[in-house]
């Protein structure tokens, strides 16, 4: 099968009329397929089998367990990975993952970077060329056009694929995509978490993962990404009289799901007077949210973090960490997955598609709630008062009676 040139997306505005641009780009895509096919046929390489993910961190902790089960079904195979830069970064020291591809994130930004970049296009027709799997695996909850052209162009004996929810693609889209499909997987119509509906996948291919929590893979270079921030800021904590430092990840990748600053500041002096430190973490696009709320703690002692970490590191910092307060972000998965005690403000957007974990261990979730939950996100307010109306006293005292709370040694990370 030869698969077409792009996404079953639109053009955009800008380029509808580019047409020898159109043709040219085309052309190159067919070019570099071919030259991918050679390449294949003169390289051979082990059976594999492909698992295509165009989603988030999150939403990759959440399908470890998944992917994990699915590379022990074919344990004779390599598995791939092609998935979003973050997603491969997270998962670069799964021992069950062989090979990882960086693909776009997906969704209308995803599909314009197809379209609109000569050189991705032509690595990705290389790469559909040259590699040949057992099976191609397209199971997010929500799948979108340029994963549903992976799945459907990549060169395969057979495809599996989980038709999700209309959120990212429209009905005709997600007919096409099942057409390619060898064997349509299914998963209950209730929207379940995506743990749960994870593992009614795993169930038709054998696998029993209903009681099996997402492990955080972390390799050597990640521990010691982490070590010279995480002993300093115990230091400085223990100078100024703290028993604990919680991390406090304020910035989400929605402004729908934004906490106000001066909230966290007040939920911080609370902590505050129980011995309890907070540290400002985030990523380098981070910065000034940051700062904003750093600003708002004024006089208050609290820690910043001293360079930009990469995801694995910041997944080892957030291991060391006594607890976590964060916005509805990937990170507040990966410390779940490592039961840290985990308190996360969650918006109605999804309800109870990604919090509260069916197995949750050390976590609270906070929400305020409103009629219009289940809004996918799409605010309609002048805020988003399901995160915003949260008490500040509320989120102080839900991450004081996890620390409180007794339990036995916590599972950390893998590696």
């Amino acid at each position: 099968m030869w698969p077409r040139s792009l996404p079953d997306y639109k053009w955009p505005q800008a380029q509808s009329h580019r047409r020898a641009w159109r043709w040219m780009s085309a052309i190159l895509f067919h070019v570099a397929h071919a030259a991918g096919r050679v390449a294949g046929f003169f390289k051979r390489h082990k059976p594999a089998i492909l698992a295509v993910r165009t989603d988030g961190i999150g939403d990759a902790v959440l399908a470890e367990p998944m992917l994990c089960s699915l590379s022990r079904e074919f344990a004779d195979h390599e598995l791939h990975l092609w998935a979003p830069a973050e997603t491969c970064d997270l998962l670069r020291a799964a021992p069950y993952i062989h090979r990882h591809c960086v693909i776009p994130r997906g969704y209308k930004q995803g599909n314009l970077l197809v379209f609109n970049s000569l050189s991705l296009r032509m690595k990705l027709a290389f790469r559909l060329g040259r590699w040949k799997f057992a099976l191609v695996a397209y199971l997010s909850h929500s799948p979108e056009p340029v994963g549903n052209w992976l799945f459907s162009s990549a060169r395969a004996e057979e495809r599996w694929y989980a038709p999700g929810d209309l959120e990212n693609q429209f009905a005709a889209q997600q007919r096409s995509a099942k057409r390619a499909a060898t064997r349509p997987l299914t998963a209950s119509g209730l929207k379940p978490h995506d743990l749960t509906r994870n593992a009614e996948l795993a169930r038709q291919w054998g696998a029993q993962i209903e009681q099996v929590m997402p492990t955080v893979h972390l390799d050597e270079m990640a521990w010691w990404g982490a070590a010279e921030q995480s002993r300093s800021w115990r230091r400085v904590a223990a100078w100024l009289g703290a028993e604990m430092v919680v991390g406090l990840m304020p910035v989400p990748s929605m402004a729908v799901k934004q906490y106000p600053a001066a909230g966290w500041a007040e939920a911080g002096a609370a902590l505050w007077q129980q011995g309890i430190m907070c540290a400002l973490i985030g990523g380098p696009s981070d910065s000034w949210q940051i700062e904003e709320v750093s600003r708002r703690f004024g006089s208050l002692p609290h820690l910043k973090m001293s360079a930009p970490l990469d995801l694995p590191a910041m997944a080892a910092l957030i291991g060391s960490l006594d607890g976590l307060l964060s916005v509805d972000t990937g990170l507040a998965h990966v410390s779940m997955a490592q039961d840290v005690p985990t308190v996360v403000l969650v918006g109605g957007g999804h309800p109870k598609r990604f919090f509260p974990w069916p197995l949750q261990r050390r976590a609270a979730v906070l929400n305020h709630a409103m009629p219009c939950e289940g809004c996918m996100n799409r605010c309609h307010l002048r805020q988003p008062e399901c995160v915003t109306l949260i008490d500040p006293m509320e989120i102080a005292g839900a991450m004081a009676g996890l620390l409180r709370r007794p339990t036995p040694q916590p599972l950390r990370a893998a590696g």
